[in-house]
């Protein structure tokens, strides 16, 4: 058997974090903001395992919320397999390294 070091083997761990989530922001940015992959939190969810939207649609898992009263949360509250948490819920994820419970950050 090959070898793995243990930097491979976390980073191998760490995707499965958010492995087929695809995660939406809504508030946390100003709007001007070229490149939402760029961002830490962008960053944090590819280095976990999820991709990133700008807009809700189909493939949406999970719409992260600054503030409760944004047009993306209300659409969001419109589809039955959207996830709405708060910004809370992004940064328990990243610190204990494990997706949270969503019911506790709603």
């Amino acid at each position: 058997p090959q070898s793995v070091d243990a930097a491979t083997e976390l980073s191998i761990l760490r995707r499965r974090v958010l492995s087929g989530a695809r995660i939406v922001f809504s508030g946390v940015f100003p709007l001007e903001t070229p490149d939402v992959r760029r961002t830490e939190e962008g960053c944090w969810v590819e280095s976990l395992g999820g991709t990133i939207g700008v807009d809700l649609d189909s493939e949406t898992t999970h719409l992260v919320a600054k503030n409760v009263g944004t047009q993306k949360v209300h659409a969001a509250l419109q589809m039955p397999n959207v996830q709405v948490v708060s910004l809370a819920w992004f940064w328990f994820t990243v610190y204990h390294c494990r997706r949270e419970t969503e019911a506790h950050f709603q």
